[in-house]
């Protein structure tokens, strides 16, 4: 998850670059509570091999803007990507959205 306003930017369970010689980096958080977002269970993953890349990222509880007109929620937010040197490829999920409350 990651936070950007005017004044702050902020990552939650953010893994940084893959390493030139790949591998596997994960990055956990179990809650965030600010008062621009709150989520439970942040997990990222990224992982890079024989010439493939893949990243995936998920949330639960997700709470963007909480208590204001314009706030956001979700059950569950999930991305994949994945590429190579022939190209790339992602998909995303979001479970129960509701925007404005």
């Amino acid at each position: 998850m990651f936070i950007h306003t005017a004044l702050l930017d902020t990552a939650f369970a953010d893994t940084g670059d893959l390493p030139p010689g790949g591998g596997t980096i994960d990055a956990t958080v179990v809650q965030v509570d600010t008062s621009l977002a709150a989520a439970d269970v942040l997990v990222a993953v990224t992982m890079g091999f024989d010439e493939v890349a893949q990243s995936e990222a998920a949330v639960a509880s997700v709470h963007l803007v909480p208590g204001t007109a314009n706030e956001i929620t979700a059950d569950f937010v999930r991305a994949q990507s994945t590429a190579t040197c022939s190209g790339v490829s992602g998909v995303s999920e979001i479970a129960s959205l509701a925007i404005g409350g």
